[in-house]
């Protein structure tokens, strides 16, 4: 990534469109994808549960290259769960991530150069949407707790 800036997005907002505006914009992006966006590649999107079947090897990969938008990728990893990226100037090679099996033991797993940078730099951003999500309802429950005190009565 020579000397375009990052962007890192959420599932909510990661789409087709926007990652094509971002690339024409000079900004690589990295995010994880909703399936039923317009413009995913069909041979990626498996419909199955959320978890992972017994079948496939927690760690495989499956990836997909655009011909018509250059170094866009989406990636399909299995983890415990399905994770669906779709990223723009990123690797698709394979590092090593550790992860925590049942029955707590840890174990390296396959894992794609770009997943691993998402998680790096989005930890602190998943960490500042909980705590504010946190705050929120905070505020709307001593907010309720206002509205909600009892009147005195009037004879």
């Amino acid at each position: 990534m020579s000397s375009a800036t990052r962007a890192l997005k959420k599932c909510d907002y990661t789409s087709v469109p926007l990652v094509m505006h971002l690339l024409s914009s000079g900004f690589y992006s990295i995010g994880t994808v909703i399936t039923r966006r317009l413009g995913l590649c069909d041979a990626i999107i498996v419909k199955m549960k959320n978890k992972r079947p017994v079948n496939i090897e927690r760690g495989s990969l499956t990836y997909a290259e655009s011909t018509q938008v250059a170094d866009l990728k989406m990636l399909h990893w299995w983890d415990n769960r399905p994770v669906r990226m779709l990223c723009t100037g990123g690797s698709a090679e394979l590092d090593r991530v550790v992860r925590r099996e049942k029955s707590g033991e840890q174990t390296e797993v396959a894992c794609p150069r770009v997943l691993k940078n998402y998680q790096m730099y989005m930890s602190g951003v998943d960490v500042h949407d909980h705590l504010r999500l946190q705050r929120y309802l905070l505020q709307l429950a001593v907010r309720q707790e206002i509205l909600y005190k009892p009147v005195s009565r009037l004879r």
